[in-house]
């Protein structure tokens, strides 16, 4: 046997590392698993040059290229990610100017949302999240693109010019927390990295960037300019905010109701 020569407490020790780490190992292995469909299907897929599936598509951008990928929750919502490996939100790679293609082409695949939905919506039905590290089930950035909820909708169509262009803590509860909140005019987020918005324009922000989150969704504003609408909150703000932006979609895409 194995373990000839352990005794008594001896055996049941080595019998819990061997299992804590048996745990331990397929944790990892779950927190990569869409890095692993990214670097090991979708990736090899398209340099064979056929369908990158099970991917929607792939762009091969050498500093940002990235991937779409339906999620396996939801009527709609799909993935997009990185097709080089940025754990999440606290790598310095998801700050960098290159990074906003990431954004840009989260807003291009509502595309596939309108697809799965079979109509579209209003570009503030449209969001966009990034959760934090606190509270995420893997270790690959990857933005959720999924509608938004309707009482989020409503809320945030009531108060949209009432946000201005410095955050700012909002002074009502959006789906029971407090969250900062900024008006962007870039009507494509061609030109803007949020998660860089923060970590440049919020205190303390970028000493901890993996307690933040981030959620974006679509605006038109009074003034008659479309644009966006971010929401910023950080884990340990509250009691049990653990900082998950995707609380504020709702994968059963509601609004088309």
């Amino acid at each position: 046997m194995w373990f000839h020569g352990l005794r008594g407490s001896s055996i049941v020790a080595a019998f819990a590392l061997a299992t804590g780490q048996a745990q331990a190992d397929d944790v990892l292995y779950k927190r990569e698993a869409l890095w692993r469909i990214v670097s090991t299907q979708c990736v090899p897929a398209s340099r064979a040059g056929i369908p990158p599936s099970p991917c929607l598509t792939l762009n091969n951008d050498d500093e940002a290229g990235f991937v779409v990928l339906k999620d396996r929750v939801g009527v709609a919502q799909v993935l997009v990610i990185p097709t080089k490996q940025i754990s999440g939100i606290e790598s310095p790679d998801s700050r960098k100017v290159s990074a906003m293609k990431y954004w840009s082409a989260a807003w291009n695949a509502r595309l596939y949302l309108f697809g799965y939905l079979q109509r579209e919506i209003a570009r503030d039905e449209v969001s966009l999240a990034v959760n934090s590290q606190h509270d995420r089930s893997q270790d690959q950035l990857h933005i959720h693109v999924d509608c938004i909820k309707p009482q989020v909708r409503d809320l945030l169509r009531k108060h949209v010019d009432e946000i201005g262009y410095s955050w700012g803590l909002l002074p009502f509860e959006v789906d029971g927390k407090k969250y900062n909140a900024r008006r962007l005019d870039d009507p494509d987020l061609s030109r803007t990295n949020p998660i860089a918005l923060i970590s440049d324009e919020l205190p303390d922000a970028a000493s901890d960037m993996g307690a933040e989150t981030i959620f974006v969704t679509g605006a038109k504003f009074g003034d008659g300019k479309d644009g966006f609408i971010l929401l910023e909150d950080r884990a340990g703000r509250a009691p049990l905010d653990n900082a998950h932006g995707e609380d504020l979609q709702d994968h059963t895409c509601g609004v088309v109701h």
